[in-house]
């Protein structure tokens, strides 16, 4: 009798260690916030498909909620989305030669495999740019120069940042901004901002004083995108903050002063977008075919794509010698500001750094100087000695392209 009391009392205890070893995240304690779940944000046609994003998302170092935004974007949500050219399923992964059949890729297994491995990808070859390789994914590293590939990128990022801020307690529609910069990167970091009631804009960090924007916090991130390590040993980690005005469940504070980020080209001055149509992506540089299909759950070797990025641009100089190439980034800030017989003008300073050392300046799309190796100055009049000078600098180089808004106010109006 005591053998079988004994037998009974050891059976459940068996039944808990196996669940525990089987989903070893819920045997975990600590912090909810820490383990790998969906923000509270998404409905019930992305959360069904969670535990294949997060099978996806902690094999390839990203962010579920970022897959789950791409998801929400190419298919909201639906498993037998189909795009005119031919895209497949919830990330709308073509069906190329070296990839599954379109009847394999209508498995959301399958799919979300192949779609978070082109996602991880490409933002490792865009060197944790979230903007521009969201782009890319769109409508390959050929198509990013273009706006609806560029819109494309902004709404997904502004349904990532939702989705993080939800998870921290924010309302979707408050008065947030979501800074994203990449760690790892030599040299200034570009930041790339958003927010409910901002439109996404890009600028290059600048050393404190020289212009009125926010920089990335050294507080720790509210998310990390994604996590990776290129082919030279480098660690990239494409970070994520918050910066609240009047909410204490935020970590880092909202800059004090009132910042209007510019919109970048092809938004309104409202500061809204029009999110297009689903968008299929043209085919990438195809890499050699892998050698075998995923078969859920167990993890299979994955190949490397190295899309190259088709020059936007045509520099007919030489590129210098000592170039060291790198991730095309852009500095730009204003000089002076002086009132003028006819209103008053500011002197603009803009030097770009890596791709191919050859820079083109432009003043909202109009060019101003280049292509040259070194920095450029330029003017920008304004007839209203009262009024703002708002615009985007850009430098393009090697068939990419780098911006920076600037707000500058007239002489004496600090």
């Amino acid at each position: 009798m005591q053998v079988q009391r004994l037998t009974l009392a050891i059976i459940p205890v068996a039944l808990i260690i196996i669940v525990i070893s089987h989903y070893p995240a819920l045997a975990q304690g600590g912090d909810p916030a820490d383990e790998l779940t969906l923000s509270p944000y998404w409905s019930y046609a992305v959360t069904r498909w969670e535990p294949i994003i997060l099978q996806e998302a902690e094999r390839r170092g990203l962010d579920p909620d970022l897959i789950a935004a791409l998801i929400w974007k190419e298919s909201q949500g639906r498993s037998t989305a189909e795009g005119p050219a031919g895209a497949i399923g919830l990330m709308m992964v073509m069906p190329f030669p070296w990839r599954p059949s379109p009847e394999k890729l209508a498995n959301p297994w399958t799919n979300v495999f192949w779609g978070a491995r082109a996602l991880a990808t490409v933002i490792q070859d865009g060197h944790g740019d979230l903007y521009y390789s969201l782009a890319a994914y769109n409508g390959s590293w050929e198509q990013i120069h273009l706006r609806v590939t560029r819109r494309y990128a902004a709404s997904v990022m502004d349904c990532y940042a939702r989705a993080i801020a939800v998870r921290h307690g924010l309302p979707e529609d408050g008065d947030w901004l979501a800074l994203f910069a990449v760690e790892g990167v030599a040299g200034p970091r570009t930041i790339t901002a958003l927010g409910p009631n901002r439109s996404l804009a890009r600028y290059t960090e600048r050393p404190w004083g020289q212009a009125d924007v926010p920089m990335a916090p050294s507080d720790p991130p509210h998310a990390v995108a994604i996590t990776f390590t290129d082919e030279q040993g480098t660690e990239y980690q494409v970070n994520v903050w918050l910066i609240a005005e009047n909410s204490p469940s935020t970590v880092i504070p909202y800059a004090e002063q009132s910042i209007f980020l510019p919109p970048p080209a092809g938004h309104g001055r409202n500061g809204q977008y029009t999110a297009p149509a689903p968008h299929s992506p043209t085919n990438p540089v195809a890499p050699p075919p892998p050698t075998d299909t995923p078969t859920p759950p167990v993890a299979i070797p994955t190949p490397t794509l190295t899309p190259t990025p088709a020059a936007t641009a045509v520099l007919t100089s030489t590129v210098p010698a000592n170039c060291e190439g790198g991730l095309l980034r852009l500095e730009a800030w204003y000089l002076d500001r002086v009132y003028t017989t006819d209103g008053w003008k500011a002197t603009i300073f803009a030097k770009g750094y890596g791709g191919d050392c050859m820079y083109t300046y432009a003043w909202n799309g109009e060019t101003k100087s280049g292509p040259m190796s070194d920095s450029t100055t330029f003017e920008i009049d304004h007839t209203d000695i009262s009024a703002v000078i708002i615009g985007t600098v850009s430098v393009a180089s090697a068939g990419e392209m780098a911006e920076v808004g600037l707000f500058i106010k007239p002489p004496g109006d600090d």
